[in-house]
């Protein structure tokens, strides 16, 4: 009982009832918990924190230690993949700070990504090491504090943007729907669709619902058991713009780290589990921050031996990098021998603070002036270009059979209601397909579609194409025979542009929502429209025919990736590029050149500002035009040069590190 009375028994307590009731939402509801199972770990980390601070003394000393070590090696590892690939950092920073993205406040940011980049990114890891060694631990435990709780609100906010910016689709959908229905007369299905967009709407938050509230609102004032026409078309006419927010698919805390290890990022709503589970530690070390101090020996070897252990399994067994355990004990290394060779007090503290911050922001500015020194990217050394274009279906094609890779499947869970009780069920669509719900009798006649609209899950990890995007166009007039002469750019110059350039459709048909979409040609998939199932049903094309351009852009990728060797010069945006570097490049291309290597100078530019920068620089190559996006993935520098024999990635330099041509062979 007198545990009880004390900050930390109170402390304790808390977290074991917050652990107590994340179990019960869990379990209540389960759509809540991701595929991850990050939420778990949140919730049994309030449990352990919460028993340790509540038992005894020594628990909550426990407790410290633990936090101390948690926090630290996650602050370390974490910053060091930011510091890692500054400048995709500051992309991520740029996403974030569009008026769409959290408001038009944080747009002043914007030009300032990649000086906070590097800030935070350093200051990740140099707090990491100052809880470790325990140096000025009021200041330390503070701004991790604030760090952690800012991030879990963006995190939060994000999150929130991702399921509105759904449910506000939804919405529209449900209440066109439900318009259509009351006009032909079907009162219950009208009904239906209106008290779907009704719920979907008191879920979704401000500032998200804001622009369709009123449109709901005028449907609600209808009368739903004897409906006036009038009042529906009024409704209707009342405009829904499209959802303002972009949302930010992924919060960035891992980067590309995490894709090239488990295939995928963190949702925005895991990234906000993780900040949880983050706060739980950093509440106890900022409640104890006056009893923290620089380490004694025997603290120093547990601490160090702790966070080194979780490093090792964090950084080198889940990111496949064991760079962060090596600068952690070289950090920790310094640390001693400083700690060793200078007095104790301020002067000490301080002469150790200013070599971990020397280490961790002299990492940042390396790979800020060169290239991350761990590349997790699809274009990385060694790493085929087709290869990675191909989905795992195009791959298992060639692959043995001991070798075919898993494909990633989905489910959705769709609302189904019985006629009778008027209950509502949850049926997921793969086993509505698997048991061919449609033509069940019993089913068709107890049951009735709500909403297919439902939560998307994870049914089956498997491979995923690592690269989407990747395109190099050329100008018609700027192909050379050879190009011309190639069966497949022949084939798509004959199709498209000789005759006239027509955008072939598909009309498909949905069997279980009795409607039918017009699919472009080059949109369609067969894992959004299956026909295997006969979900869909393809009924047929639908031409379009456009004047053909005068001088269209032609896909030349595969033309150009097969070639035996060549180099790539990117600049993804020509207004930001270093002249000079491109200057200072001029001479390799030249020799390659001579040598038989293909040059591709490869932006996001238009041929006019192309041209001038060819006549500044006065060397003229070959242009190709990409997407921004994605030459941004393809190399960090601006210019920079990627070497490929046969599409696989034999070499990449920053124009800091221009190589000589015999490092291309």
């Amino acid at each position: 009982m007198k545990r009880i009375k004390t900050l930390f028994g109170i402390q304790g307590l808390s977290y074991l009832i917050i652990a107590s009731l994340l179990t019960l939402f869990g379990f209540q509801k389960p759509e809540i918990v991701d595929d991850f199972n990050i939420y778990w770990i949140m919730t049994a980390s309030a449990f352990v924190l919460g028993a340790m601070l509540l038992i005894s003394k020594k628990g909550e000393h426990i407790a410290v230690s633990l936090s101390r070590i948690v926090v630290g090696g996650i602050f370390i590892v974490s910053g060091l993949i930011k510091a890692n690939d500054t400048i995709g950092f500051a992309f991520k920073l740029e996403e974030y700070f569009r008026p769409e993205s959290l408001g038009s406040g944080w747009s002043v940011f914007e030009p300032y990504s990649l000086s906070l980049s590097i800030l935070i990114s350093g200051a990740e890891v140099l707090l990491g090491l100052a809880i470790l060694v325990g140096a000025w631990t009021r200041l330390t435990t503070t701004l991790i504090l604030i760090m952690t709780v800012f991030f879990a609100w963006l995190t939060n906010f994000t999150a929130d943007c991702v399921s509105n910016r759904d449910d506000y689709v939804s919405v529209n959908r449900k209440l066109s729907e439900g318009d259509r229905a009351f006009i032909s007369g079907d009162l219950e299905t009208g009904k239906i669709k209106y008290e779907r967009a009704f719920y979907k709407l008191n879920r979704m938050k401000s500032p998200f619902m804001d622009t369709i509230a009123l449109a709901v609102n005028a449907r609600k004032s209808i009368n739903q058991e004897n409906p006036d026409s009038l009042e529906i078309v009024a409704a209707k006419n009342i405009e829904v713009p499209s959802f303002y927010w972009e949302c930010v698919e992924d919060c960035g805390c891992f980067g590309d780290a995490l894709k090239g290890s488990v295939g995928r990022s963190l949702t925005p709503r895991e990234s906000f589990y993780k900040d949880l589970f983050l706060v739980f530690f950093v509440f106890v070390l900022f409640l104890k921050q006056k009893r923290i101090r620089l380490n004694e020996f025997k603290e120093d070897l547990l601490l160090f031996f702790g966070s080194l252990l979780l490093i090792a399994l964090f950084g080198g067994g889940l990111f496949g990098w064991w760079f962060p355990l090596i600068f952690t004990f070289c950090a920790m290394l310094i640390y001693l021998i400083l700690k060793k060779i200078t007095k104790t007090g301020f002067r000490q503290v301080f002469i150790i603070a200013m070599a971990m911050a020397t280490l961790s922001y002299g990492f940042s500015l390396y790979t800020y002036a060169f290239l991350p020194i761990k590349d997790y990217r699809p274009y990385k050394i060694g790493d085929s270009i087709q290869e990675n274009m191909k989905s795992a279906e195009e791959r298992n094609q060639i692959l043995p059979a001991d070798e075919q890779l898993q494909e990633m499947k989905y489910y959705t869970n769709w609302l189904w209601r019985n006629k009778v009780s008027g209950n509502d069920t949850v049926v997921v669509d793969t086993s509505y397909m698997a048991n061919r719900l449609w033509e069940d009798a019993a089913f068709k006649a107890t049951y009735m579609a709500v909403d297919y609209d439902g939560d998307k899950h994870v049914l089956q990890t498997g491979y995923q194409r690592k690269i989407n995007d990747f395109q190099l166009l050329q100008d018609y007039s700027n192909l050379n025979d050879s190009k011309k002469q190639d069966s497949v750019i022949r084939e798509q110059i004959e199709m498209d542009y000789d005759p006239g350039y027509g955008e072939v459709y598909y009309l498909m048909h949905n069997t279980v929502e009795n409607r039918s979409e017009l699919v472009l040609r080059t949109d369609f998939k067969d894992s959004l429209y299956p026909m295997t199932d006969s979900t869909w049903i393809y009924v047929q094309d639908s031409t379009v025919m456009l004047t053909p351009p005068n001088n269209p852009k032609i896909d030349v990728t595969h033309f150009m990736l097969n070639k035996e060797r060549l180099l790539l010069i990117v600049c993804y945006d020509l207004s930001k590029a270093n002249v000079d570097g491109l200057i200072a490049m001029k001479d390799v291309m030249s020799e390659a050149q001579n040598n038989g290597v293909e040059i591709a100078f490869v932006s996001s530019a238009n041929a006019e500002e192309v041209s001038s920068l060819a006549d500044e620089i006065g060397f003229y190559f070959p242009y190709y035009i990409c997407d921004l996006t994605e030459l941004k993935i393809v190399i960090r520098s601006n210019p920079g040069m990627v070497y490929l024999e046969k599409g696989r990635v034999k070499g990449k330099w920053d124009y800091n590190r221009i190589p000589k041509y015999l490092e291309l062979k």
